[in-house]
């Protein structure tokens, strides 16, 4: 019997975009160098308070707060929000009479003690979420993005090879190198298993949305 022929419809992916983009690397990395330093100095004070044990900063993500506003930073945000939009413009999106708005942008660094890590979430009230990587390494943690179908997830059935990237998988893992930027929709969670400390790990994060114009001036 002849095999049945069919078009294929890929419906409901979730698109993702990874690029390489050393260009701005050591501005990057110079930029968020005080930053992370600011945020390693304010963690031991912390830990220092709340622990018993001399833990040092194991388990740690050291978190900044918004870095936006570096100048030198700049070129970087216009190119991540130009980007943003193009990822926008290939979903089909219209986004005639709305202007990007960054939300939220900052840098994070794993504890070289080891232990960091993320569990599972997802930035609300946003279109678009990103990172780009500045130190990273085959021996450093790395994002695991989750299937964002409550329904196809109930019904999972078994994956002929899990270490594929296909329509059914669950989870899908992306190992970064250093100057990797990879933006992804801000609905879609995400997590980072446990760092060994082996190797630094740091990357910017950051979130956009996008608001009618008439919005961003009130």
């Amino acid at each position: 019997m002849k095999k049945p022929s069919f078009t294929s419809l890929d419906c409901f992916s979730t698109p993702m975009w990874r690029g390489y983009f050393p260009q701005y690397l050591e501005e990057c990395i110079k930029i968020t160098d005080p930053h992370i330093k600011k945020a390693q100095k304010r963690d031991a004070l912390l830990l220092k308070k709340t622990s018993k044990k001399n833990l040092k900063d194991f388990g740690t993500s050291h978190h900044s707060g918004p870095i936006y506003q570096e100048p030198t930073l700049q070129p970087f945000l216009r190119f991540i929000i130009q980007v943003a939009g193009d990822f926008l413009d290939t979903c089909g999106f219209n986004l005639q009479g709305h202007k990007a708005w960054l939300n939220e942008c900052w840098v994070q660094e794993f504890s070289k003690h080891g232990g960091g890590n993320h569990v599972t979430h997802l930035h609300e009230n946003n279109h678009v979420s990103g990172f780009y990587f500045l130190k990273c390494s085959s021996l450093t943690s790395f994002p695991v993005f989750n299937d964002p179908r409550p329904g196809a997830v109930m019904s999972k059935l078994p994956l002929k090879n899990i270490e594929d990237i296909t329509s059914g998988s669950t989870q899908i893992n992306i190992q970064p190198r250093a100057g990797n930027l990879i933006m992804f929709p801000a609905y879609l969670s995400h997590h980072f298993p446990v760092d060994w400390g082996k190797k630094p790990f740091r990357f910017i994060h950051f979130n956009i949305q996008y608001l009618p114009q008439g919005a961003l001036k009130k």
